[in-house]
């Protein structure tokens, strides 16, 4: 399709995700993993925080086609699985972390339509990135966000094979100053159509950013555009990078020979302001819209522009198929989103949207923009008549909390799914923030500082103002700290933290809290700092100043004269799993090892380490995890405090196709709080076995008999398979009925077994893992126990009861009794019933009169003797008046299976009914 002036894309900025209803959708989510619950940040009231953008010199991190960011290993991703890409370096600093990264994907030599979506954890995921038809190359950029410490994002295919490529362009922290969002009317700043001319093959186009269409002249550190290449005579790609450097070994827009293609860019600025389009072969006109910019604050000041907010999930709002109908040419569509769902209250300055269209009438385009102002002359989806096509955009909100899409020409529906927002704190302010006093000898171990802090909201109709704040040992070098983090959320309730609240209210209020000082550091002098301080209101507003930004309240600084630390901490224990986790991992999939350690620190306590995992052909995998402190209590996750002992569970992950073999902890590193740092190398501790199920794999699976009676008693049964090898020494099964041994019984026709036992009463055996072990050490994994291994299905189940009881005579004694003996009479019910396949395990009776009035009741539990007899009692109320009575009751067996015999709606009694009678007397 060819692109018009006035309806180039303006795709804005993208999060990880798709519209799943349509094609190419996702199977379902798999929850968050465990110790992970959306901790974009430690701050205990703001957690789905991600903070201010920090630009990166682009940089390509991935590319499978090399082997770059894929462990070494060359090959494009295959069906249903999923590749890990480690971004844990990518701040360049240990003292920072992201919390969510902005990345530009790539997708080449798909072999099948299908899909990828990156996201933050390895489970189905449920939203998909970017969607692409066989031997496309699509790109599209992605913010992902980073959950707790795994510092990781995976990249999974849905279908065939398809190489993947991602350059990273920056992140999101709240433990460094970074730039916040300031949105602006989708403008055109660049058409190479209006007199530049194309840009020829291997071409550098400049353009200025700053000083002009409302960005300012200084403090913008990256933009956020829309790029558009139109009319390419060649195959190519094209780079959008900063000024006053060559151009880097990335891609935003890949394209052939006459095709329209735009994708979102966010790029950082040179130094004078500009950025800089390289176009590799051929010709091509180039269309650049701006939808916003990050500014950084001059040290000292406190800047309100819009920090970034994830959802806890993606959510669709708006669905025009089921709700309103599709918008007609010229129209356009309002969507209420300030307060949808977990945002926080009030109205985000902008929303970050997944915008899709669907069955188009005609070639068009759709907007999105903010409700109340004019539609601006750019577009976000360009499609063509019966195209699905989609795009993720950031939308900045009208003043009455809404944005709105306009769609030009034909009649079209759209699908919008929400993945986060921007909120500014405009109201917000710190007006004082110090310690009691500057100085502090800590070296007695008893030292105690006061901070004092006021913070402020000018709106007038706020009604809770709130925050967190973050102290740490200020480190060397700019942005950098040692030991644990102190967290502490405030609040006029005061709910969770030390913090005190002084007085106040929501307008101005003042806290105080008093901080520990702990008597070993690093050196003799320990500078303490409030490295972050953030606000929000119940209005939705927020604010987050970070390391320099609060440079402007010098009474923030406490020097300590400390004590310097002496040596690391140890350990003693290190192993793999639980007791319940085998260790092996196949590696046909990307997999995870979870390692249990428990540093010990009495005098430093412990702060950080990491583990070294090492394997065949010198292959090694590290993971770093640390300990902090939010509101007086460690973490949980990774590590759990017990005493300052802790014991910490570090998740190492495999990518898929790691070499097979028997892999060690090869070495630990272990620093204190004081930042003492103790190595532990040359082991070869807690050993696993990755496998890949080649040198050893087994086949013909089968379980006999896979139907048993167990009603009365166990039942044996046997587990057989086949393997390739005839060395085969153990095989541990994982089932939920008795395994009886590990050690197969090899049968003569080359055949496995292992015995099982489906105990009385269990309704199936489900056999979950079998892990096969040969005297070479080779292992084979098959079952749900070891994710991603084939599933031989096997379950046993239990021949079902079909037969309720079946009575043959009934008794009871006595059947007569005079009316002055009641009060001591008991009456026994005898009753023959057949031997079915499950015992008769319960009874009920009711003994009625003669107008059918319950007189005497019971219910219990009851035992079937070997010749069918059931024997019960059945209770008649003292006193009745003399007459006949008559006894029903019903029988029930362990397969829950009941027959009633008698009043009121039973079957006829066997020999009649069964009555007892109460004479004169």
């Amino acid at each position: 399709m060819s692109i018009t002036r006035w309806a180039v894309a303006a795709l804005l900025t993208v999060t990880f995700g798709a519209v799943p209803a349509l094609a190419h959708a996702a199977p379902s989510s798999s929850p968050t993993p465990p110790g992970t619950s959306r901790p974009h940040s430690a701050l205990p009231s703001q957690q789905s925080l991600a903070g201010k953008f920090v630009p990166v010199a682009p940089k390509r991190l991935l590319d499978t086609r090399d082997g770059t960011g894929a462990h070494g290993r060359v090959a494009p991703l295959g069906p249903g699985s999923s590749l890990p890409l480690d971004v844990s370096d990518i701040t360049g600093n240990p003292s920072v972390s992201a919390t969510a990264v902005v990345l530009n994907v790539t997708v080449t030599n798909a072999t099948q339509d299908s899909f990828v979506s990156v996201s933050a954890s390895n489970f189905v995921p449920s939203v998909s990135s970017i969607n692409f038809r066989a031997g496309q190359t699509v790109p599209n950029l992605v913010t992902a966000p980073l959950y707790g410490d795994v510092n990781t994002v995976f990249l999974f295919n849905h279908a065939g094979t398809a190489d993947v490529i991602a350059d990273i362009f920056g992140y999101y922290t709240t433990d460094r100053p970074g730039g916040s969002l300031t949105t602006v009317a989708p403008t055109r700043i660049l058409d190479t159509r209006d007199g530049i001319g194309a840009v020829g093959p291997g071409a550098t186009l400049p353009l200025q950013v700053t000083g002009r269409n409302s960005v300012p002249a200084t403090g913008v550190t990256a933009v956020q555009l829309n790029v558009t290449v139109t009319g390419p005579t060649a195959s190519s790609f094209l780079s959008v990078f900063p000024s006053g450097g060559a151009p880097p070994n990335v891609s935003n827009l890949n394209f052939t020979a006459g095709q329209t293609v735009a994708n979102a860019v966010i790029v950082p600025l040179g130094p004078d302001g500009r950025i800089n389009f390289f176009n590799l072969a051929g010709r091509v006109d180039v269309v650049a819209d701006i939808s916003g910019y990050f500014t950084a604050n001059t040290p000292g000041t406190l800047a309100h522009g819009g920090v970034y907010e994830t959802l806890a999930t993606p959510t669709r709002v708006l669905d025009t198929r089921s709700d309103g109908g599709p918008v007609a040419a010229g129209q356009s569509r309002a969507l209420t989103v300030s307060g949808l769902h977990s945002m926080d209250q009030g109205k985000p300055t902008a929303v970050v949207l997944n915008l899709t269209v669907a069955s188009p009438t005609a070639d068009g385009f759709v907007t999105a923009y903010p409700n109340g102002s004019a539609t601006p002359n750019a577009s976000n989806v360009n499609f063509m008549a019966g195209q699905t096509l989609s795009n993720l955009v950031v939308v900045p909100v009208g003043p009455d909390g809404k944005v709105a899409f306009y769609n030009r020409f034909g009649r079209t529906d759209l699908v919008v799914d929400m993945f986060g927002y921007f909120q500014a704190g405009p109201d917000l302010g710190i007006e004082s923030l110090a310690f009691a006093q500057s100085t502090v000898d800590a070296t007695n171990g008893s030292a105690a500082v006061d901070l004092t802090w006021t913070v402020t909201d000018s709106n007038t109709n706020v009604n809770v103002l709130a925050g967190d704040l973050v102290l740490r040992r200020k480190g060397s070098q700019p942005d950098t700290y040692l030991g644990q983090s102190v967290t502490e959320s405030f609040s006029p309730g005061g709910c969770c933290g030390s913090a005190t609240f002084v007085s106040g209210d929501a307008h101005r209020s003042t806290y105080t809290y008093r901080l520990y000082v702990p008597p070993v550091s690093d050196s003799a002098t320990t500078h303490w700092v409030v490295s972050e301080f953030a606000l929000t209101d119940d209005l939705g507003n927020h604010l987050l100043a970070v390391g320099s930004d609060l440079d402007g309240y010098p009474g923030a600084v406490l020097t300590a004269t400390t004590v310097a630390g002496s040596k690391g901490p140890t350990y003693q224990t290190l192993e793999f799993g639980t007791v319940f986790d085998k260790p092996y991992l196949y590696s046909g999939v990307t997999n995870t090892a979870v390692y249990h350690i428990d540093p010990q620190d009495q005098a430093e306590d412990f702060w950080r380490g990491s583990i070294t995992v090492s394997g065949p052909g010198g292959a090694s995998f590290t993971k770093s995890f640390a300990q902090a402190q939010v509101n007086g209590q460690h973490l949980d996750s990774p590590c759990q405090d017990f005493h300052n002992e802790d014991s910490c569970a570090v998740s190492v992950v495999f990518p898929k196709g790691s070499a097979p073999g028997r892999w060690v902890v090869s070495k630990v590193v272990l620093t204190s709080n004081a930042g003492t740092t103790a190595v532990y190398d040359n082991l070869a501790a807690a050993p696993i076995t990755v496998t890949d199920n080649i040198a050893l794999n087994a086949s013909g699976f089968r379980v006999t008999p896979d139907v048993v009676d167990n009603w009365r008693s166990a039942v044996d049964v046997s587990l057989t398979m086949r393997a390739n090898r005839s060395e085969v020494s153990t095989i541990t099964v994982d089932a939920d009925c008795g395994v009886l041994s590990s050690t197969p019984t090899a049968n003569p026709d080359g055949s496995y077994t292992i015995p099982l036992r489906i105990y009385q009463g269990s309704s199936s055996c489900t056999i979950s893992g079998i892990a096969l072990a040969d005297a070479a050490g080779n292992v084979a994994l098959y079952g749900k126990r070891y994710l991603g291994t084939p599933d031989p299905g096997l379950v046993v189940n239990r021949i079902p009861d079909t037969t309720p009881p079946s009575v043959s005579s009934v008794s009871v004694s006595p059947a007569t009794i005079p009316a002055s003996q009641q009060s001591s009479a008991r009456f026994f019910v005898t009753v023959h019933a057949a031997i079915g396949l499950t015992a008769i395990n319960g009874y009920s009776e009711a003994v009625y009169d003669a107008a059918g009035k319950v007189v005497g009741q019971s219910v219990g539990g009851v035992g079937q003797a070997a010749d069918g007899t059931v024997k019960f009692e059945a209770y008649l109320s003292n006193p009745v008046p003399p007459g006949v009575y008559t006894i029903g009751f019903s029988l029930s067996d362990d397969g829950r299976l009941t027959t009633a015999y008698g009043p009121p709606n039973g079957k006829p009694m066997p020999g009649g009914p069964l009555t007892i009678t109460v004479t004169e007397g």
